[in-house]
């Protein structure tokens, strides 16, 4: 490729971000931890714990400002067997 054809595609390209619109500042990050009851299963070896928890970190006024959400899925057992 030449320098033209690389500058026409990259001029395309940043076109195609303009119009995404509104982006954030930030991360997001996907966790899972233990938690405190010790007899829970997420304390057994090889379990990732529970989760997933999800976290959006940003910087505000030079400081870190985390958010975190929990999603949880429903699981129904299985009645028809």
């Amino acid at each position: 490729m030449t320098l033209s054809e690389l500058e026409k595609q990259r001029d395309g390209l940043l076109k195609k971000i303009e119009v995404l619109g509104d982006m954030r500042s930030g991360s997001i990050s996907v966790r899972f931890q233990r938690c405190g009851k010790r007899p829970c299963v997420c304390h057994s070896p090889g379990h990732i714990g529970h989760g997933p928890i999800y976290c959006y970190s940003k910087l505000v006024n030079g400081k870190t400002d985390t958010q975190i959400e929990r999603f949880y899925t429903s699981m129904k057992a299985n009645s028809s067997v």
